[in-house]
């Protein structure tokens, strides 16, 4: 037998051949330098601010958590987890500002009572004072001092372990909040504050009697500081729909807005607030609020410098 025909039969068909041959080899090669340079600009537009993102982990890890670096990418994914950690930076960083604060705070707040119990003792023991009603007095109300902050650091600890164990019975919270705001009344008065009150009858739900009281008498003692002499207060207490709730309104110093957010932290208290007189130790609204959220409820904030601040509670019925 022969060797089969070749089924090009001319030039022109070796020619046609030739030409698909070299634009299939072109487009390879144009394909080819297309997919380089298409994955090259997907790479710096995903895989570079991933590596940006990656490196300001680093540096919190370092605790740099002011020299992140900026990230520029118009992918919103990208862009929403770079915000997130640069978050994370600031809440660190302000978690350890805190943290250096407290030190400072606690050894304030131990140190003053301390130095005048202290000043006492030594001026009756150096006969220089004789231990009389108006001085073992003052010795009684610094020893309250030092109390009630071991006491609140002892149930910060419980709240932020989680292990609050409420007793929940049925509260008539009309009752509860008009016996408070009566034995507060005295205090209201001697700095002449104008208190009003609404407080809607019958208003009843399940939560624990004694955290209850505590959360009012958190919030009322707080009007009562940072409201001036001649100011006025309003607390109510009413249904709506399926929620109860509790709002105290004063006309006090107020919190600047950009302290609002860092408000229920442990220790925190704003500039406007540090004074002894009325600071006290930044831990009322850290219990007060993990109380509130205990009874599955919310508390929330809001406030302007000068004019005052709203305290709204909100429980299910």
């Amino acid at each position: 037998m022969g060797r089969p025909k070749s089924i090009i039969s001319n030039i022109e068909d070796e020619k046609f051949i030739v030409t698909i041959n070299s634009i299939f080899a072109l487009a390879s090669v144009l394909t080819f330098i297309f997919a380089v340079r298409s994955s090259t600009r997907i790479s710096k537009k995903f895989l570079n601010p991933i590596y940006a993102i990656k490196e300001n982990a680093k540096l919190i890890e370092q605790g740099k958590y002011k020299s992140l670096n900026d990230i520029n990418t118009n992918t919103f994914e990208l862009f929403e987890l770079s915000v997130s950690v640069k978050e994370l930076a600031e809440r660190l960083n302000y978690q350890e500002h805190l943290r250096k604060r407290m030190t400072t705070d606690i050894a304030h707040e131990l140190r003053t009572p301390l130095a005048a119990i202290q000043s006492h003792i030594e001026a009756f023991m150096d006969g220089v004072w004789e231990p009389n009603d108006e001085r073992l007095s003052v010795i009684h109300g610094e020893i309250i001092r030092l109390t009630k902050l071991i006491d609140e650091l002892s149930e910060l600890s419980i709240v932020e372990d989680d292990e609050i164990n409420l007793k929940l019975s049925t509260i008539n919270l009309s009752v509860v909040l008009n016996n408070i705001i009566d034995s507060y009344e005295p205090m209201f008065l001697d700095k002449n504050i104008n208190l009003n009150k609404k407080i809607q009858n019958e208003v009843y739900m399940m939560g624990d009697m004694d955290y209850l009281k505590r959360i009012f008498v958190n919030i009322l003692s707080n009007a009562i500081k940072y409201t001036n002499e001649n100011g006025s207060a309003s607390i109510f207490l009413e249904k709506i729909k399926d929620k109860i709730r509790i709002t105290v309104n004063d006309t006090g110093i107020g919190i600047p807005k950009e302290d609002l957010k860092y408000i229920f932290e442990r220790f925190y208290r704003s500039d406007l607030s540090r004074n002894r007189q009325t600071g006290g130790t930044g831990i009322g609204l850290t219990i007060t609020k993990a109380l509130v959220e205990a009874h599955e409820g919310t508390i929330k904030i809001d406030s302007e410098v000068g004019k005052g601040t709203s305290v709204i509670i909100e429980f299910n019925r």
